[in-house]
């Protein structure tokens, strides 16, 4: 490791950014900058020799060839799984191996597979049918910070931070199972980026055990954390931008503490440096809820509009907000304390969106520019609903009685073919 760390450091300081990252824009793909930055300059072609062993399912992959001491294997093999986020199947964390004794170099490795490996071709074809639903209405002509700023929310939105077994750790933990912690969030905002032809790169800090992305726009590099900016516990439709596309600086002074000594990290390097304050006082800073984005403007919930305990549906567009419609709603703790800020989140389906307010469901029309009451709740029940969220084909919402106790998340409108909600049956508010 410290052979690795050494030329890790001397490599920097003579190779350029361009030199050691070449564009792939002429593929329309967006790339993931190596894991460890250097493991290809000094093995060549290495790290795709085995991605593509793993995508072949190989219990045992010869890598002589190579002259890898077994000190930079576990470099080689955690960038080649790191960097190819579709290779949701293997253990990341772990490596056999075998080596010669006299020359300390490499023979061969054995992956771990945490998944059956008859199962994966049928979890592949899941995965992909998700990667599909994740990007669907993500356009080519968006810029990189709407297509990035997009992603984040609904991954936020669509994964609770959990960790339930290994697939927590990838991809399709995020995007599939709903259920991962930082790796898999990285992982799975890192492949969503790359399919949409915005560049970017997964950092590990090993201080803090913590994984985030640093993400290239419009030729500079920002953070983003979506693990920190989805709520604990997981709350439906709730998503922050507090660390979305910040700076270095920033980072460092979070009050978490998760990113202490990233900088010295082997994952991180001087050309990753995000040092650009162009979006630290950027519209979405202080928004907790997704945001959509349709036909040239911004969609969502300002929860602090005007003032604590009101809310409105705004759309920004040309760098102009517009208030569509103020919610006064206020929410209460133990039907007595009132929140600062209101709990009406806001989905979209197609140019229908839907937001809630505390006993109501509403859609508004894009194109028609007009609102419709789609569900209500009677006050005789004494709930309120807590947030709105979409997935799949169904939206769903939070509910709490009056003292924040017995909270219910269900299923209640199925989004019909041509976009409209169908109000489904009381015995699914379970």
């Amino acid at each position: 490791m410290k052979r690795l760390i050494c030329f890790i450091i001397c490599a920097l300081t003579v190779l350029s950014t361009a030199a050691l990252f070449p564009s792939d824009a002429a593929s329309g793909l967006g790339r993931i900058y190596p894991f460890v930055p250097v493991v290809e300059d000094y093995y060549p072609g290495l790290e795709e020799y085995i991605a593509k062993a793993l995508r072949e399912k190989k219990t045992s992959i010869d890598v002589s060839d190579f002259h890898i001491s077994k000190d930079n294997i576990i470099f080689a093999y955690k960038s080649a799984v790191f960097d190819n986020p579709d290779i949701f199947y293997v253990d990341a964390s772990f490596i056999n191996y075998n080596y010669n004794n006299l020359t300390d170099l490499v023979e061969t490795i054995r992956p771990r597979y945490i998944c059956e490996l008859g199962s994966i071709p049928s979890m592949v074809k899941k995965f992909n049918k998700a990667v599909d639903s994740f990007l669907d209405g993500v356009s080519a002509s968006w810029s990189g910070l709407q297509k990035a700023l997009v992603l984040h929310d609904r991954i936020a939105v669509n994964c609770e931070y959990k960790e339930k077994n290994k697939l927590s750790f990838t991809a399709y933990g995020a995007l599939v199972s709903g259920q991962a912690i930082c790796e898999g969030y990285s992982r799975a905002y890192s492949l969503l980026l790359s399919k949409v032809g915005v560049n970017s790169k997964i950092i590990n800090n090993d201080v803090k055990h913590h994984c985030w992305n640093a993400v290239e726009i419009e030729g500079r590099f920002y953070h983003i954390d979506v693990t920190s900016d989805d709520p604990k516990p997981d709350t439906c439709g709730y998503v922050r931008h507090k660390f979305f596309l910040c700076t270095d600086s920033k980072l460092l002074n979070a009050s978490s503490g998760n990113y202490t000594g990233f900088m010295s990290d082997v994952t991180f390097s001087d050309a990753f440096s995000c040092s650009s304050l162009k979006y630290n006082t950027a519209f979405f800073r202080n928004i907790c809820s997704e945001i959509v984005y349709y036909k040239k403007a911004f969609y969502y919930i300002d929860n602090n509009y005007k003032g604590k305990h009101r809310s409105a549906l705004i759309r920004l567009k040309n760098g102009k907000k517009k208030a569509l419609k103020v919610i006064p709603d206020v929410w209460y703790y133990a039907n007595k304390y009132p929140y600062k800020d209101s709990f009406s989140k806001l989905c979209a389906s197609g140019k229908y969106i839907f937001f809630n307010t505390k006993r109501d469901i509403y859609r508004y029309s894009i194109s028609s520019k007009k609102f419709k009451r789609v569900l209500t709740i009677k006050k005789s029940t004494a709930k309120s609903f807590y947030g709105i969220a979409l997935s799949g084909r169904y939206i769903y919402t939070t509910r709490y009685n009056s003292r924040m106790k017995n909270k219910s998340m269900t299923k209640v409108l199925k989004i019909t073919s041509s976009g409209k909600a169908k109000i489904l049956s009381k015995k699914n508010y379970k």
